[in-house]
C-alpha cells in the first residue's frame, strides 16, 4: 500500500479520491455529482477495470509515471491512494476544512506514522505501507512492512484465517485458535530502521450459545485476535493451532491447551531478567483497522465489533443503548476476547524464559515477564476495557504464568506462587530478609517478585484474591525450608556473613510469641549464634540431646574476660536486644539446649570448662601448670579477677570443688613464668 503527497498538484478541486489496486480503480464521489447513481441507497462512487479506466487520456494524467504506473498497465501489484486536497474555494457540503501539503503531513501522515507499527497486525492482505513525497521523483517519508523473514509465514496464517472463517460459517461448531509471530520493519526517511516483534493469537468461532445466537442474528462472525509485544523475534513451528471445544471452561481448555504449550516450549527464547521497566504498549482496539483512542491495555485487541457509523466508537450496553449490536460486543468481549487474552498470556510465557536474579522487593516497574498483563489502575476508567481484567486473569490463573527463580527458573500458576508479605493487603508486615528468599528458592519453593501494579490489580478483585490467599512468605515456611535443606547454610561461605545470618534468625523467630510457634521447628537449623570465631553458628537441638549453650544477659557480661576457651558454649553477645529477648524466651521454655547463665552454672560448669581447656595437670593429681600470658593461658590478672568476682557473689564454695584456683606462688613479672595452681 502506498500513499503519495505531491507538493505541486495540478488537479482541480473537482478531482475525486481514487484507489488503485491490482486490476481495479475505485472512484469515490462523496457529493454524488460526477458518478451517476440511480438512487440514494447506491454507493457514492464506482469501480472500473484499470485497463478501461486508462483508455481516457485525462484519467491517466493523474497517475502517469508514479511508482511505475503506465497507460499499458492492466494489473498494478500494489495499492495506491490518491487524495485531492480541499482548497479555499471548495464548495463542500461535507466539511469547510481546507488542506495544503503541510497540513496533510502534520495531520494525516503523523497520525498514520503513530499507527504504523500496529496497522498491519490484523489486515487480511496488506504487507507494507509507504508514504512518499513527490518532487519529480519519490522520496520516502515513512514506511512500515512485514519483515522479509516473517512475510511468507504471515501470509500463510492470513490465508488459513480465511479458511477457518469460512469453515465456521458452514459448520459453526467450536473455536479454532491460531498463534503466529510477525516482525514489522519501520523505516523513517530512508535512514532509521526499527524492528517491532509481535505475538498474535487469533480465535475464530465459539461454543458459547449466547454469542452464537447474537452473531447469527447480526450475521457476523465471532472472530477476535490479541497481539502482544515480544522482546525478540521467535521462530514458531509451522501450523501452531488447535481446536478448543470449550474455550470458556478452564479445566477443558487447560487439557486442550497443554500439548500446544509443550510444542511451543521447543522454540523457547532465553532472556536476561531485567529489573527495568519493560515499557508497555499503548494498546488500541481494532476492527481489522485501528479504532480511535487508547484501550489502556498493554496489548492490541481486534474483534469483529459492531462499531458506530463513523468508526469512532464501539457500541456498548447502556441505559440508552440496549440494542443487539451493543449486546454482541459485550458477549464477544467476555466470552471470546477474555479467553483469547488469557491463552495469549499462557503462550507468551511458554515461549520465554529468563536468567538472572530477581529483586527481593516487589518492583515498582512492570518487568518483562508481566509486560502483557492487564493492570487495573490503567483501565479502571475505561468503560469497555475495564471489563476484561478480571475474567482474563481469573482464567489465566489456571495456567503457569508467574516466573520464579526456583528450580533454576520456571513458570508456575498464580495459586502455587509465594509472595512477599503485604503484597495484597495494607496490614503491617515483617518482610523476610534476602537470605530467607534465597533459602526458599534453594528449597524449590516458587517465590515471586510481583510488580506493585499487579498486586493492586489482584487486590481489586475478590475472585483473584481468593487464588493467592495463604500464599505469602511466613517464618514457618522459611523454618521448614531451612530444616529440610540444612546444607544451604552449612555448605556455603554464607556462614561468615554474620549480619545476614542474624537477620535470618531474627526473622524466623519473629512469630515466637504466637501460639502457632513450636520450638521443635528450630531443631536442626544451624542458626544459633555463638561467641566462637571458629564456630560462629551451631544447630538448635533438643535440651536432652545436646550440651547447653548459655545466654549471658547484660548483668553478667563482665564475666566473659574471666572465661577463656569456652566461646563455643556461650551464645553470641553481638546481637540486637530484640533477638536476645527472643532467645531468652526460648531458654525459659526449656525445650532447646539454651540456658540462661547464672552465678551457679558459671561456677559449676562454665568456669570449670574454661580452666580445664588450658590448664595442664602435673604428676601430682592436685597440681596444675599455669604459664600466665603464654599460648592460650590467661594472664596473671585472670586469677585476681576470678577471686574478685567470686568473693563479690553469694556463691557456695562447694561449687568450686576440684577447680585449680589456688596459686602456689605468683610470678614477679606476671608473664611467661611458669607456676602451679591447685
Amino acid at each position: 500500500m502506498q500513499m503519495l503527497q505531491s507538493a505541486h498538484t495540478r488537479f482541480s478541486h473537482t478531482d475525486l479520491p481514487m484507489i488503485v489496486s491490482r486490476k481495479w480503480v475505485g472512484i469515490v464521489d462523496p457529493h454524488r455529482q460526477c458518478v451517476c447513481v440511480k438512487d440514494e441507497t447506491q454507493p457514492a462512487g464506482e469501480k472500473k477495470r484499470l485497463g478501461e479506466f486508462f483508455k481516457h487520456e485525462g484519467h491517466m494524467a493523474c497517475f502517469d509515471g508514479i511508482f511505475g504506473m503506465s497507460s499499458e498497465q492492466t494489473d498494478y501489484n500494489a495499492t495506491l491512494f490518491r487524495f485531492p486536497l480541499r482548497q479555499d474555494d471548495t464548495d463542500s457540503k461535507i466539511s469547510t476544512t481546507t488542506y495544503n501539503p503541510e497540513k496533510v503531513v502534520e495531520n494525516l501522515f503523523s497520525s498514520l506514522k503513530e499507527e504504523a507499527p500496529i496497522i498491519l497486525l490484523f489486515l487480511k492482505n496488506v504487507t507494507s505501507i509507504s508514504i512518499y513525497r513527490w518532487d519529480g521523483k519519490p522520496t520516502l517519508m515513512f514506511g512500515v512492512e512485514v519483515d522479509a523473514a516473517s512475510k511468507q509465514p504471515l501470509q500463510t496464517e492470513r490465508k488459513q484465517s480465511k479458511v477457518l472463517a469460512e469453515n465456521y460459517r458452514l459448520t459453526s461448531s467450536h473455536a479454532e485458535v491460531q498463534l503466529f509471530t510477525a516482525t514489522f520493519l519501520q523505516t523513517l526517511a530512508e535512514r532509521e530502521e526499527k524492528k517491532i516483534h509481535w505475538l498474535v493469537l487469533s480465535v475464530i468461532g465459539s461454543d458459547n450459545m449466547a454469542l452464537k445466537k447474537c452473531g447469527d442474528e447480526l450475521k457476523v462472525l465471532p472472530w477476535v485476535a490479541i497481539a502482544a509485544n515480544l522482546p525478540e523475534h521467535i521462530h514458531l513451528p509451522q501450523g501452531c493451532s488447535f481446536s478448543a471445544c470449550a474455550i470458556t471452561e478452564p479445566n477443558i481448555l487447560l487439557h486442550e491447551l497443554s500439548p500446544f504449550l509443550d510444542q511451543l516450549r521447543q522454540s523457547r527464547l532465553t532472556l536476561p531478567l531485567s529489573q527495568e521497566d519493560a515499557g508497555s504498549v499503548s494498546g488500541q482496539a481494532f476492527c481489522f483497522l485501528p479504532l480511535p483512542g487508547c484501550t489502556a491495555l498493554p496489548v492490541n485487541v481486534h474483534g469483529y465489533f459492531s462499531v458506530a457509523d463513523n468508526r469512532r466508537s464501539i457500541k456498548w450496553p447502556a441505559h440508552d443503548d440496549k440494542g443487539k449490536e451493543a449486546r454482541w460486543n459485550y458477549e464477544l468481549l467476555h466470552n471470546l476476547v477474555a479467553p483469547a487474552y488469557s491463552i495469549l498470556l499462557a503462550c507468551r510465557s511458554s515461549l520465554l524464559q529468563y536468567q538472572g536474579t530477581q529483586p527481593v522487593q516487589n518492583t515498582r516497574h512492570i518487568t518483562d515477564p508481566y509486560a502483557a498483563w492487564p493492570v487495573y489502575r490503567e483501565v479502571k476508567n475505561q468503560t469497555i476495557w475495564s471489563h476484561l481484567v478480571e475474567p482474563t486473569l481469573k482464567l489465566a490463573s489456571e495456567f503457569p504464568l508467574v516466573w520464579t527463580q526456583a528450580d533454576e527458573g520456571k513458570w508456575v500458576k498464580l495459586s502455587d506462587a509465594y509472595f512477599l508479605p503485604g503484597s495484597f493487603s495494607s496490614a503491617p508486615t515483617i518482610l523476610p530478609p534476602a537470605l530467607a528468599i534465597e533459602a526458599l528458592i534453594y528449597a524449590g519453593i516458587p517465590v515471586v517478585s510481583f510488580p506493585h501494579a499487579l498486586c493492586e490489580t489482584i487486590q481489586s478483585y475478590k475472585t483473584l484474591l481468593e487464588v493467592v490467599v495463604g500464599h505469602e512468605i511466613t517464618p514457618p515456611l522459611v523454618r521448614k525450608a531451612l530444616r529440610k535443606h540444612k546444607e544451604f547454610l552449612q555448605s556455603r561461605s554464607i556462614m561468615t556473613d554474620h549480619h545476614s545470618m542474624l537477620a535470618l534468625l531474627d526473622y524466623i523467630l519473629s512469630d515466637s510469641d504466637l501460639s502457632t510457634f513450636s520450638e521443635k521447628d528450630l531443631v536442626g537449623i544451624p542458626l544459633l549464634p555463638l561467641k566462637s570465631d571458629k564456630l560462629p553458628f551451631c544447630n538448635f537441638e533438643h535440651s536432652l540431646q545436646a550440651n547447653s549453650k548459655y545466654i549471658f544477659t547484660s548483668s553478667l557480661k563482665e564475666v566473659f574476660q574471666l572465661l577463656p576457651g569456652v566461646d563455643s558454649m556461650i551464645v553470641s553477645t553481638d546481637i540486637s536486644p530484640g533477638l536476645e529477648k527472643k532467645l531468652v524466651m526460648l531458654a525459659n521454655h526449656g525445650q532447646l539446649q539454651l540456658e540462661l547463665a547464672t552465678h551457679e552454672n558459671i561456677c559449676s560448669t562454665i568456669l570449670k570448662q574454661s580452666v580445664f581447656s588450658w590448664c595442664k595437670q602435673q604428676k601430682c593429681p592436685s597440681v596444675w601448670r599455669w604459664t600466665p600470658g603464654c599460648s592460650n593461658h590467661p594472664p596473671l590478672e585472670w586469677i585476681r579477677g576470678v577471686w574478685s568476682w567470686l568473693t563479690s557473689k553469694p556463691v557456695p564454695l562447694s561449687l568450686l570443688e576440684g577447680l585449680p584456683l589456688i596459686p602456689q606462688s605468683l610470678p614477679q613479672d606476671s608473664l611467661h613464668t611458669e607456676t602451679t595452681i591447685s
